[in-house]
């Protein structure tokens, strides 16, 4: 039985494509390319003629170099082997070190007074007296009945003022401390103060300043940006758990008491003064990464105060410039 013209087969020689007859298959009725596709550097050719393009449209056109018979039969396909199959886990454990925190001292455990250092740029105040602000140099006492001006200290170094507070009451008005009343408010003002003491030429009032904190393998570093602050009235103490800080500044006073949320060795800590900051360096008693730097007072209760639970137990990568 003879195989007609329709009965055709898929020929499946590299770059022909075409249908044949296998009984009108006769050498040089199959157009192809007996070597192997490469693609290299964004070109596309073949291993046998060393033809390349760019265009993948171009290079499927790409018509063969060598003329034979053609072929039904399907070119092999490469298996993998089994052990070039490299497994993949399929859980990754993580192994933590096993890490006993510290057990946390008592909140009122006696303060220190941390070491303070001089930044290079820093000038102390002695060497700013004779630069001060006009504005300084006019100011008025801050203590209420005291009008002394700052440019008149050296004559008048005590200070009289009132150390009780302003009461009005049915019209009359006075000071705790004296109760001298009078009925007209300039008279009032003018009353003379009953105590001795010193000058105050900055505000009493509490400011808030710029507070920014980061942390190495070793320490806690909490910088206060606070310009034009007064070197000489600097308090910066601290215990085990606990940071206080003092600054005077010229609009008023940064005042703050921070239970800190790790445990520090208060003892190798120190506070660097720079001109328009200070940098306070908080030596970590244990190797655990902070996640906040105090603890929110309003929520402390002595279980948290004690063990508060949120220092992370991920110690932190070891830096070279801490050793």
């Amino acid at each position: 039985m003879e195989m007609s013209d329709n009965d055709s087969i898929l020929c499946y020689n590299k770059g022909c494509g075409k249908t044949f007859n296998p009984e009108k298959n006769i050498e040089g009725s199959c157009t192809y390319h007996p070597g192997s596709p490469f693609f290299h550097d964004a070109y596309k050719g073949w291993s046998c003629c060393n033809r390349k393009c760019i265009d993948f449209t171009e290079f499927l056109n790409m018509k063969g170099c060598t003329k034979g018979f053609h072929s039904n039969v399907k070119p092999p396909v490469e298996e993998i082997k089994k052990n070039e199959i490299k497994e993949i886990p399929k859980e990754i454990l993580l192994i933590r070190p096993n890490v006993v925190s510290m057990k946390r001292p008592d909140i009122d455990t006696q303060m220190v007074d941390l070491q303070v250092q001089f930044g290079p740029n820093f000038q102390k105040q002695s060497e700013r007296e004779g630069g001060k602000d006009e504005n300084l140099q006019s100011k008025a006492c801050e203590n209420s009945g005291c009008s002394m001006k700052y440019s008149e200290r050296e004559s008048n170094p005590v200070c009289k003022h009132h150390s009780g507070v302003a009461i009005f009451h049915e019209g009359l008005k006075y000071w705790s401390c004296c109760k001298k009343k009078a009925m007209d408010f300039d008279e009032f003002l003018k009353q003379k103060g009953c105590t001795e003491g010193v000058h105050c030429w900055t505000s009493k009032k509490e400011v808030e300043c710029r507070f920014d904190w980061h942390q190495t393998a070793t320490h806690v570093i909490a910088t206060i940006y606070a310009k034009g602050y007064d070197p000489s009235s600097l308090k910066i103490k601290a215990n085990g758990i606990r940071l206080q800080v003092l600054l005077t500044l010229q609009t008023g006073v940064y005042n703050k008491d921070w239970i800190l949320q790790g445990i520090i060795d208060e003892n190798e800590s120190l506070a660097c003064l720079l001109s328009t900051k200070v940098e306070i360096k908080l030596k970590k008693a244990e190797p655990l990464h902070w996640t906040d730097f105090y603890l929110d007072k309003g929520t402390l209760t002595h279980e948290n105060m004690t063990n508060p639970g949120e220092a992370s137990d991920k110690i932190d990568a070891l830096e070279l410039n801490d050793l």
